[in-house]
């Protein structure tokens, strides 16, 4: 004690390092926390089956964390602090500490909710979104996080004052204690760095971890994705990738020339609340009329559990990309390729009715300017729900009174095009069922998924209403009707938490797999059933091939759900949406990349802990090659379409021999 005391005596340098020891120590406490949860479990199941790591192995992971917070940060504010007078020194110490606890408590919040960190401006869209929505599923966090984390703040404000104002005799106390601290940490760190750290993704100091994924973007791409390639030579490197089949001849390509089409999309309805391909829809009498006459798809996926960026790809037959909404990434008066623009061109009147966000990142109404809707017609909201937090979040009645607004005027427009023998192509997209399920009145559903069940069936009747419309105006069997959903549910019932919380980590069949029926009367006797995995891009080339409408495929990244070369086609989950990143189907199975980089293999879109591939395998390899390939093709493709980029047409039938 004598020889700390002597050696802290001059100049009282380390006092002021107690702030910052605050922060670092709670760097080490979230770190050891991590080790010991499902995050680093989850990374481990790379490297052997079991998934479990030894005790020295889990410690080893906290050596950086120890050296950094502990030692190489405390001498750098040491030596910074050979020239700055004891005020000063304190600040700088502060400062970085209340910066550091701040990042840490944010980005700890997100890994409770999600599995991993995330950027700032992913931080930004999802408080946006909290804001709006009063979504408390991205708040999540941990009984115990909730006391440590602001508590630590309160010490570190603590320890700046006792620093700032201590008497000399406790300084030189003070002093003793810090530089104790540092010892301790240096020779923990030396003893940690003897045992062989697994190498997983988790093996970073936390504080680098934050700190690299608050503040890096996405990985730079030119907006050619390589040199020298243009946007048509992207799109074939793309349908390579895909492995794409040929076309194929086909007996209902044009079979529905001069049809109308009418898109019914239910929000956020999975197909484990309401399945046409598998369910008995003995309470679902409309669907279940149509089912006897449509094409059915038992494995239908939306490209992206983001309601714009699901519909943009249902539109243009193009993936997009991450948790950006589209319109916030378009640029004015863009002109979007697509099935809406093709519909016009073959003399169509088109018409968007739903909700249409005009938040300042989600630009709804840009998007679908840009899409080509002739009208884009919304419901007369209340004052104060521009932006969409009772939509979302209010008296369920609130959301049916505008929904059933809407059904008047698609119904309207209906009659008067039918009158007017126009033909017509109307999107009706109902929030009833947006995420959180709110039991529809006189529901007497008691689980989440009954919730879900409960409003797909509600909604049926509302699709009653549009055959009727149909059939008083004697254009029912002249009309298709595509029934699907933009996605599944996003969210999950904890028990432990007793609130909702994100599904996380690895994509899930319940927030992707979403039904699919197109109605074609008069041409089909039977149902035709689907068999290997569609998605979302597939729906304009299979309408506009059934509508016999001029269009070109090189430009859409799907094909006709009806090519039996779909079944082994790449069919891409590009999500990369809050914690999720991207997957794919192949020939029967199923791939997806965890954030913790960890490939696991199912034979269906759900992925337990068994279904990890080692790191160091082939396969595992393959995958990780083959998604970040389509990851790059994919954003310069969205770079060249968001700026406005053309290319000259070469619209064809789409109609096989």
């Amino acid at each position: 004690m004598a020889f700390l005391d002597r050696l802290t005596a001059r100049g009282e340098r380390s006092a002021a390092l107690l702030p910052w020891l605050v922060a670092a120590a709670l760097a080490v406490w979230l770190k050891f926390r991590v080790v010991s949860s499902d995050a680093v479990r989850e990374s481990a199941l790379g490297l052997r089956p079991s998934g479990v790591l030894t005790g020295w192995e889990k410690a080893a992971l906290l050596r950086w964390d120890v050296a950094l917070g502990l030692v190489l940060i405390p001498i750098a504010l040491i030596v910074a602090g050979l020239v700055l007078p004891r005020w000063a020194r304190v600040a700088l110490s502060t400062v970085l500490a209340l910066v550091a606890a701040a990042v840490l408590i944010v980005q700890e919040s997100v890994r409770a909710a999600t599995g991993g960190f995330t950027s700032f401006g992913t931080l930004a869209r999802a408080t946006d979104w909290a804001l709006r929505s009063r979504d408390t599923s991205l708040l999540v966090m941990p009984a115990g996080e909730r006391i440590v984390l602001p508590a630590c703040v309160v010490l570190v404000v603590v320890a700046a004052l006792a620093a700032a104002f201590a008497s000399e005799r406790w300084l030189r106390r003070m002093n003793v204690v810090a530089a104790m601290v540092v010892a301790a940490g240096v020779c923990a760190a030396m003893v940690l760095f003897v045992v062989r750290a697994p190498a997983i993704e988790w093996r970073q100091p936390m504080l680098l971890l934050v700190a690299r994924a608050a503040v890096d973007a996405a990985p730079a791409v030119s907006a050619d994705g390589k040199p020298g390639l243009t946007l048509a030579e992207l799109r074939r490197r793309d349908r390579e990738l895909a492995q794409l089949p040929g076309a194929a001849p086909s007996p209902w390509a044009g079979k529905a020339q001069g049809y109308n089409v009418v898109f019914f999309v239910l929000e956020t309805a999975p197909a484990v609340v309401f399945d046409p391909a598998r369910d008995s829809l003995r309470d679902m009498p409309n669907a279940r009329r149509l089912r006897e006459n449509s094409f059915v798809a038992t494995s239908h996926f939306s490209t992206l559990p983001l309601s714009s960026s699901a519909l943009f790809s249902l539109f243009t037959s193009t993936y997009a990309r991450g948790a950006d909404a589209v319109g916030a990434s378009l640029a004015e008066n863009v002109q979007l390729p697509g099935m809406i623009r093709d519909l016009n061109a073959a003399g169509y009147e088109t018409g968007y009715y739903g909700f249409v966000w005009k938040a300042h990142r989600e630009r709804d109404d840009r998007m679908f300017a840009s899409l080509g809707f002739k009208r884009i017609v919304e419901s007369n909201l209340d004052e104060g729900d521009l932006e969409g937090k009772t939509t979302f979040k209010g008296p369920i009645e609130y959301v049916e009174r505008h929904d059933r607004e809407l059904l008047a005027k698609v119904l309207n427009d209906i009659r008067e095009w039918s009158a007017a023998r126009q033909k017509f192509a109307a999107v009706f997209f109902p929030q009833l069922g947006h995420d959180p399920w709110r039991a529809p009145k006189g529901s007497k559903a008691k689980t989440l998924l009954d919730r879900g069940h409960a409003l797909a069936v509600y909604q049926d009747a509302w699709l009653g209403e549009l055959l009727a419309e149909l059939e008083r105006d004697g254009a029912l069997d002249r009309t298709m009707v595509v029934l699907t959903s933009d996605h599944g549910l996003r969210t999950t019932e904890d028990p432990e938490q007793k609130t909702l919380r994100l599904v996380s980590t690895r994509g899930d069949d319940i927030m992707i797999r979403v039904p699919l029926l197109i109605w074609a009367p008069r041409i089909l006797t039977s149902p035709e059933r689907i068999e290997w995995p569609t998605s979302h891009i597939d729906l304009a080339p299979t309408i506009l091939d059934l509508l016999a409408v001029p269009h070109d495929p090189a430009r859409e990244q799907g094909m006709d759900i009806w090519n039996p070369g779909l079944r082994n086609r790449r069919l891409f989950l590009a999500m990369d949406f809050f914690g999720v990143q991207t997957g794919f189907s192949q020939g029967g199975e199923f791939y997806m990349r965890s954030r913790s980089q960890t490939v696991f293999k199912s034979t269906r879109a759900h992925f337990e802990d068994g279904d990890a591939l080692l790191q160091d395998s082939q396969e595992s390899a393959l995958v990780r090659k083959v998604l970040d390939e389509h990851d790059r093709l994919q954003q310069a493709l969205l770079t060249h379409m968001f700026r406005g980029d053309s290319e000259p047409p070469a619209a064809t039938s789409g109609r096989q021999p």
